[in-house]
């Protein structure tokens, strides 16, 4: 497995854990939170995922397993590619 400056953080389980608990929060809405609560929450779910993304680029780069152009090409690849 490639990557480790940062402990595989990108990868554990509480990211993703997080990351289901928000979108299912903003698909149920349960709480009856205002429209307006729930577009921030769709804002942060993109914040958090794209940090995950640059955790996960930077760490590959860190550890020498991406050189600076494969990079960039990467992170804009990841980024572009979000849901």
């Amino acid at each position: 497995m490639s990557g480790g400056a940062f402990e595989y953080l990108q990868r554990r389980y509480e990211w993703q854990e997080a990351i289901e608990r928000i979108e299912h929060i903003i698909e149920e809405n349960h709480s009856e939170l205002r429209l307006d609560v729930i577009e921030e929450f769709k804002k942060g779910l993109r914040v958090i995922k794209e940090a995950q993304v640059y955790l996960e680029r930077i760490d590959y780069l860190l550890s020498d397993d991406d050189g600076e152009y494969s990079f960039l090409k990467r992170l804009k690849y990841d980024l572009e590619h979000l849901t």
